[in-house]
């Protein structure tokens, strides 16, 4: 019982962009693949500046974009993990930089 509370979901902002990580809430193909207690994960993304920092009284201000492609694969053994297809994710997100503030990020992720 206690594997219940070990369990990671690929879905999300941590790891797959572009699925929810309750496993119900995702096309009935990929639901079985959404939680597991082994992740490997990869995540490439390209980011450009939109906006470069600049101050506006007294505070700066900046914008980047970003292109993203996540993929991952779960299971409860390195068996399972072998067996099972990965799940892809893939989008755009943008980076607002706010002094004081910090980032604050929006990504828009399609499976």
């Amino acid at each position: 019982m206690t594997q219940w509370f070990r369990r990671e979901s690929l879905g999300g902002e941590n790891f797959i962009r572009g699925y929810n990580p309750d496993p119900t809430q995702n096309p009935i193909k990929v639901r079985n693949r959404i939680r597991a207690s082994q992740l490997i994960t990869q995540s490439i993304e390209i980011q450009y500046t939109l906006f470069e920092k600049k101050s506006h009284s007294n505070m700066e201000l900046g914008l980047d974009q970003i292109w993203f492609f996540d993929i991952g694969l779960g299971g409860e053994t390195f068996q399972q993990m072998i067996n099972n297809k990965p799940i892809m994710g893939f989008g755009i997100g943008f980076r607002i930089f706010v002094s004081g503030v910090g980032t604050i990020r929006l990504d828009f992720g399609f499976n």
